[in-house]
């Protein structure tokens, strides 16, 4: 097996590699659930079908109902 001499400077271009790509996934998983929240709050199904297209629990789909917009509340006191 071919090990480079410096092999730290592999190990941190791999290292930043798969921050981006895990970076890429993470923007993209937040856009959608933004998309989600979006569509949950505007929809006019009842609760129970929401739930069941979401596959979410139908206490989700009120929480995001009663809410103005569709970011996280803060968590903790």
């Amino acid at each position: 097996m071919f090990v480079p001499e410096n092999s730290s400077v592999f190990y941190e271009d791999h290292t930043v590699w798969r921050k981006s790509l895990w970076g890429n996934y993470y923007m993209q998983m937040l856009e959608q659930q933004k998309v989600t929240r979006r569509e949950i709050r505007n929809s006019q199904e009842s609760i129970a079908k929401s739930a069941a297209r979401f596959n979410v629990n139908p206490k989700t789909i009120i929480k995001w109902r009663k809410r103005e917009d569709t970011k996280d509340l803060p968590m903790g006191g």
